[in-house]
């Protein structure tokens, strides 16, 4: 059936409005301020109540589903219509002869070629073929309550949002997407299926700047350097034995990330779609539109169409801005926020336990694999490295990043945890080989000569770190094509400007958010954030400073009902300053999301460090001091025979082992228990529906009754579709990802400033790091709806944050060792004698550790670059490549391949041609 939804005029119009005239809730006033001479923008009043035609249809569908198409185009329409009838008159032929049919006629060179041109839109064949066919897996969904789309007598608010959903839907139709409402009546929900056609994400390609690999079939331009001589770290050691190679091919890989320097990468146009990957011209026209983009850059592309439906390009003067302007009342967050739309998400690629992709019976899905099931086998279940590149594929370079950092990260814990057990052992030996008459105490077993060592490496460790991540990251990026992303990258949806000024790169108007508004809201930003950590300063320090007091069973005992009370603070007081940092950075009105995420994780950081650390630097620095502050007072006798290190370590213990495991049942036992609360609850309900239905029938009628929830049983199991599998599935949050990094940063943190106190500290956090990267990949693949694809260039701020605490890290473990550790205050007496200035003695041993240790640092910084020089010789010859092969130009005539040592020669014809031509100029 089709029928006509709205009859009014084709077109969204742009009209001129009075300043002062007001505008209906689902329009927007958008004005705009110049900031070059007395210029004033014209208001712009966007009026989508001026609706275009929009064609209702009702598509046939198996197990009685109720599918509703809207379509805003009319030669879709007739599109439509004819592929329907193609469908019925060939009724053995597949989908994919089906989008061949219809657009294999001309080249796919010359359908881009015609994309955008209103009366040529055979190029969304594809994607009304996957709709025809009833394929499974669209490449967005929405969710929204359906209980009040057909009742007549409604409040207002359910008006307003049934209007602003229908004007954003026609936002959506309008960017070139199909709108697809499936009925789910059991419930009560509407399911909206987004379908996007091959060209619609080849022109968002375009804009969002995506790299594809480049299959450059040009003999001069082929780099044949080997994998392994590019890489200087993949060099085979010629010098060593066979030992030393075995060992370095196992272990290297788990600190250096292998480059293919043979994949060439460009930003995609789609111009040049032929000279890409996975679309060579001898592929059939359905070939490169199912297959050319992967499910994760689908779900990229859409929701980047999605967010950016909203988009307007106001006049200034009778110009058009380049830089749109959105209508904040129909953005796609904003009707979020306000329920229109009640979830949204990307599907995942199928079942866990089904390695076949998709739906096994159609022949499209026959070509790909179940990459979940895959990564699930490969990834969650084995203890093998982690399968990056199929990371990135399934999840996007954003969480593949993460996870790669992850892995590094426990790599040099590993190293770390080797050190620390050789001190408890050394330190266990010393303990039983030292005569008990000598008052030497347990302590002794992690304070002890090879402590001395464990200190200087630990100091040293954490900047070997942050350089090793430098060059993996890298070679990641380069090799994910991502290394020019904060250069492209485009402005947040979040953010809305106020003025206009004349762009000094592209000297083309854009709109901006004026210096004088961002510094008072820095301002407001900064005020608001010292004020909250001088609240979590005072409520810690109170804490601390009384606890023992009212708590107080012995030194030992005290510090451990202290230690647990704090922990309990921590977390508490962590839930109300995450609400507060997220509310202030959205108040800054940040431009791009890399900025946003930095600014975020700055104030949260800041939070945590003092949340975390306060008791550890309290110990460390003042605790000592009590006895001086209040004499004779409980509670403030300072520390055991003046030394902390005992105290030290209790509290280190139990903050990190406690949070440890509490983020490890809030991980995986909270999302366990909700989901088998649910099932019971479920089976509950429908043990009392299957009593009060049985209790109101007849003796007699009983068994038909149990025939029939059967069939419903059997039915329910056969027709769950994939959108509402994943409906079930746990929700995947903005600040998930955050949350992981930051869990991880306070641990390293931990590690890094005061693992002297407790040498285990590295091999429990690699135990925990270790169960980390499967519960949290186990989560990303099992529990929670597929992330929507994001690309990053690097861990952004969290770079930063890890270097001021390997800086840190210098000073504290040097502290550790001079006023709390009873071996070095015995080396101290021994050297300036029991009446000699022991302080001094301390003084002077911290700046020698802390200068020879900066100096170590810096000498590895400076060797160790960011880059490897190999994969900055790449880097320019693959740029170099990109230009010859999207240009279309031949190789610099001054450079060519002599051999396969393919050395750089000049061309000395060439140069003597140049050189006649430019005295011939010159005459």
């Amino acid at each position: 059936i089709i029928e006509p939804k709205v009859a009014h005029s084709a077109v969204v119009k742009l009209k001129s409005a009075p300043a002062h005239s007001e505008s209906t809730p689902y329009s927007a006033v958008v004005k705009l301020n110049s900031t070059e001479g007395n210029k004033t923008a014209t208001t712009e009043h966007v009026d989508l109540n001026e609706n275009p035609i929009i064609y209702k249809v009702r598509l046939q569908s198996d197990n009685n589903r109720t599918r509703i198409l809207y379509l805003v185009y009319e030669d879709n329409l007739n599109l439509l219509k004819k592929m329907i009838k193609w469908r019925k008159d060939n009724d053995s032929k597949s989908m994919e002869d089906a989008i061949d049919e219809f657009g294999d006629s001309e080249s796919m060179a010359d359908a881009i070629d015609k994309f955008g041109e209103k009366n040529d839109r055979r190029n969304v064949c594809d994607a009304l073929a996957r709709i025809i066919y009833d394929q499974k897996f669209p490449d967005f969904i929405f969710k929204f309550d359906s209980e009040h789309e057909s009742t007549d007598d409604i409040d207002t608010d359910h008006v307003d949002t049934k209007s602003s959903r229908r004007k954003f839907e026609l936002l959506l139709l309008l960017s070139d997407l199909f709108v697809e409402h499936e009925i789910d009546s059991t419930k009560n929900v509407t399911y909206v299926k987004i379908w996007t056609p091959f060209m619609a994400l080849c022109e968002a390609a375009e804009e969002v700047r995506i790299k594809k690999e480049l299959d450059l079939r040009i003999d001069h331009s082929e780099i044949t350097e080997s994998q392994e001589n590019s890489n200087g770290t993949n060099k085979k050691p010629r010098f060593f034995n066979k030992i030393y190679q075995f060992l370095y091919r196992k272990i290297s890989p788990y600190f250096v990330y292998k480059v293919n320097l043979e994949k060439k990468l460009s930003f995609f146009q789609m111009d040049q779609l032929k000279k890409y990957k996975g679309a060579y011209g001898y592929k059939r026209y359905s070939d490169i539109a199912l297959h050319f983009w992967s499910s994760s850059n689908r779900s990229l592309l859409t929701y980047h169409r999605i967010i950016d439906a909203n988009q307007l390009k106001p006049k200034l003067d009778n110009q058009i801005v380049e830089q749109t302007v959105r209508l904040r009342s129909l953005g796609f967050k904003q009707l979020i926020e306000k329920r229109v739309y009640t979830a949204f998400y990307p599907l995942h690629d199928g079942e866990i336990d089904d390695r076949e992709f998709r739906n096994p019976e159609k022949s499209y899905n026959k070509k790909l694999e179940n990459l979940r099931s895959i990564l699930y086998e490969s990834w969650i279940k084995s203890r093998k490295r982690q399968p990056l590149s199929e990371i990135r594929e399934y999840l996007g370079e954003k969480l593949a990043i993460y996870f790669a950092w992850l892995g590094l990260y426990a790599s040099w814990l590993f190293v770390a945890s080797i050190f620390g057990i050789i001190t408890i052992i050394y330190g266990i030996i010393d303990y039983a080989t030292i005569d008990n008459d000598n008052n030497v105490t347990i302590v002794r077993i992690w304070d002890n000569a090879f402590t001395i060592v464990f200190a200087l490496f630990m100091s040293i460790w954490a900047t070997c770190f942050l350089e090793s991540w430098k060059r993996y990251n890298a070679a990641l990026a380069h090799d994910w094509g991502v290394s020019h992303f904060k250069e492209t990258e485009q402005s947040r949806p979040g953010f809305h400007g106020t003025e206009t000024r004349q762009s000094q790169v592209t000297n083309k108007q854009e709109i901006i958010f004026p210096l004088n508004k961002r510094l008072q809201r820095y301002f407001l930003s900064i005020t608001l954030t010292i004020t909250s950590m001088l609240i979590v300063i005072a409520t810690i320090g109170s804490l601390l400073l009384f606890s023992k007091k009212w708590f107080y069973y012995g030194p030992i005992w005290s510090s451990v009902i202290s230690s647990t009370i704090n922990l309990g603070v921590v977390h508490t007081l962590s839930l109300f300053y995450k609400t507060l940092a997220r509310k202030l950075t959205e108040l800054e009105n940040l431009k791009t999301e890399t900025s946003f995420e930095d600014s975020h994780i700055l104030k949260v950081y800041l939070f945590d460090f003092i949340n975390f650390y306060a008791a550890l630097f309290y110990i460390l620095m003042l605790k000592d001091l009590g006895p001086k502050i209040f004499p004779g007072e409980r509670g403030f006798e300072g520390c055991e025979g003046g030394n902390c290190m005992t105290e030290l370590t209790i509290q280190l213990a139990i903050i990190l082992i406690g949070k440890q495991a509490i983020g490890q049942l809030q991980e995986l036992g909270l999302p366990l228990l909700k989901k088998k609360l649910d099932a019971f609850k479920n089976k509950f309900i429908a043990f009392i529906l299957c009593k009060n239905k049985t209790s109101k029938k007849e003796p007699d009628e009983e068994i038909e009754v149990d025939k029939e929830l059967a069939s419903i049983k059997v039915l329910k199991e056969s027709t769950l579709y994939p959108w509402i599998i994943d409906d079930d599935l746990l929700p995947t949050e903005n600040d998930d990802l955050r949350e992981e990094y930051e869990e991880m940063t306070v641990q390293f943190g931990f590690i890094a400033l005061f693992a002297t106190a407790f040498p285990l500290a590295p091999l429990c956090a690699w135990f925990n790091n270790y169960l980390e990267i499967r519960t949290d990949g186990y989560k990303y693949i099992k529990q929670k709806r597929r992330p929507i694809s994001s690309f990053t260039q690097t861990i952004g701020m969290w770079d930063n944050i890890i270097y001021v605490i390997s800086i840190l890290a210098v000073l504290t473990n040097a502290a550790i060792l001079a006023f709390h550790s009873s071996y070095m205050k015995k080396k101290f007496e021994e050297i300036v004698g029991e009446d000699g200035s022991l302080l001094s003695a301390r003084l002077v041993f911290i700046l020698a550790f802390e200068n020879f240790v900066l100096f170590v640092k810096f000498l590895v910084a400076y060797f160790i670059p960011d880059v490897p020089n190999s994969l900055k010789v790449a880097i320019k010859r693959h740029e170099y490549l990109e230009r010859v092969a999207i240009a279309k130009k031949d190789l610099a005539s001054d450079e060519y391949f002599e051999d396969k040592e393919h050395k750089r020669s000049a061309n000395l014809t060439e140069l003597l041609k140049i050189a006649t031509n430019c005295i011939n100029d010159y005459k």
